[in-house]
């Protein structure tokens, strides 16, 4: 191979990998050559052997294309519910933020001024906000919970999907330590060597296959997670503050004694908004890592390198095939393998990056990493202001009004920026899905192709007899 297809090697690794030794088995070992292995008499279990790992390793990857796909699945419906019902929510509690504001402002000259009634009808429409926050939230929460249950009836959790790996990978042991008997019993060094170089693609495949579920597999855990975590403190906080408007708009009637707890439950909600996307992300971190860790115990492989000695290998194997007269057939199987090379897909550190970002532009406000704790900062100083003019200054109504006209001019800020940042962000997504699927690189798209490369591949595999 010239040196740009070593680079192509180099880049697109299961793929080619699989059509790799895919060319081989097409061309069994009886066909390889007129002399190699021709009389040689393991030679039909060989095939046999050589055959069986690669539907194995062919199930193996299908497998992990289909983990991939279920374990954390979002219906499509889910991607444009979640996004309204939060706008929606945030929408109805920024209009109460501004008719306080405004009662608030015409306090600032006459306390009289201040419409009771108003300041009720706008705690209304927060009640209803914060409901509707809440119920969306936990809707998700509902909509993880049964993806989970689902991925677990077909094996994809991570207990079932680590017996359905380690059952695998024993499966492929047997079968190399029976090949690698036959190995050594091969008098013949010529025939010997071409063995040993096709065993050790197949371990390649396998390493490979085993390194992609491990970090598959991790990330699975941490986006579960992550997200089920969110929507978990979410929902807590936007009950949380509907408690609080309740005791607020109640407070207006018979009851201003409860104004102080009001405050309390505002300051607790507001804070856990502020809190809710730095800590899920670090508790999505911790689960990976943790994972990765359970998951290198049971599997102790690095990740595997097409490294110049592994190309080296398969350049002396295609020299041993070359020098030993290689029939047609298998010069058109080297042609195949070779267009499959340029048509693959890219390897799956690029795919993983891809689903990270279309999940980050997924992410309502509230969610992002950086723009969630400060949108629920402005709300803090807002709570952190009521509850000390009602504690600080209840004797001194005009002071208090001051700090309430503060504040709501914090919360503000932050509720104009969540409504613009959910837009934006949903927006952004929906470009990026269709750049992406024109230039078919989605990751869903790529999981298919890869699903029809198998099922090809498969096909033609079981359809070879010695020749």
């Amino acid at each position: 191979m010239a040196k740009g297809s070593a680079e192509i090697f180099k880049g697109r690794l299961i793929p080619v990998l699989f059509v790799l030794f895919g060319a081989l088995l097409v061309v069994p070992p009886a066909a390889l050559s007129r002399s190699a292995l021709v009389n040689s008499p393991g030679q039909d279990r060989v095939f046999e052997i050589d055959k069986e790992a690669m539907l194995t390793l062919i199930e193996f990857s299908r497998f992990n294309v289909r983990f991939q796909q279920e374990a954390n699945r979002h219906q499509k419906w889910r991607l444009y519910l979640y996004p309204a019902m939060q706008e929606t929510g945030t929408s109805l509690s920024f209009s109460n933020t501004l008719i306080d504001l405004r009662q608030r402002a015409q306090g600032l000259g006459n306390l009289a001024d201040v419409s009771k009634s108003a300041q009720k009808s706008g705690l209304c429409l927060a009640i209803t906000g914060t409901a509707i926050g809440g119920t969306s939230s936990a809707m998700e929460l509902a909509q993880n919970t049964w993806v989970m249950w689902r991925a677990r009836q077909m094996g994809f959790s991570p207990a079932r999907s680590l017996a359905y790996v380690k059952e695998k990978v024993r499966k492929i042991d047997a079968l190399m330590a029976e090949r690698k008997a036959l190995e050594d019993a091969e008098p013949m060094e010529a025939n010997k060597r071409i063995l040993q170089l096709e065993g050790r693609l197949i371990r390649h495949i396998l390493d490979q296959l085993v390194y992609e579920y491990r970090k598959w597999g991790a990330q699975s855990r941490e986006i579960a997670w992550r997200e089920n975590v969110f929507y978990a403190i979410d929902t807590a906080q936007n009950f949380t503050q509907c408690t609080s408007n309740i005791l607020s708009y109640n407070s207006y009637s018979n009851m201003p004694y409860i104004r102080g707890t009001s405050a309390i439950l505002a300051l607790t909600a507001n804070s856990m908004a502020m809190l809710n996307p730095p800590f899920r992300t670090g508790v999505g971190i911790l689960v990976r890592k943790y994972q990765k860790a359970k998951l290198l115990k049971e599997f102790p492989v690095r990740r595997p390198e097409i490294a110049d000695a592994l190309f080296a290998d398969w350049q002396e194997l295609e020299r041993c095939r070359d020098t030993e007269a290689v029939l047609p057939e298998g010069q058109r199987s080297l042609e195949e393998a070779s267009f499959l090379f340029r048509r693959s897909a890219d390897e799956d550190d690029a795919l993983l990056a891809e689903i990270n970002n279309i999940d980050k532009l997924r992410r309502v406000a509230g969610q992002q990493a950086i723009s969630g704790p400060i949108i629920g900062l402005a709300s803090v100083a807002r709570s952190t202001m009521t509850t000390t003019a009602y504690y600080g200054y209840k004797n001194n109504p005009d002071s208090a009004n001051s700090l309430g006209f503060a504040g709501r001019l914090s919360q503000t800020v932050g509720q104009t920026y969540s409504l613009i940042a959910t837009p934006t962000a949903q927006i952004r997504g929906y470009y990026n899905k269709k750049k992406l699927m024109r230039q078919h690189q989605f990751p869903s798209q790529i999981l298919a192709e890869r699903l029809q490369d198998l099922d090809i591949l498969q096909a033609r595999i079981e359809s070879e007899r010695m020749h």
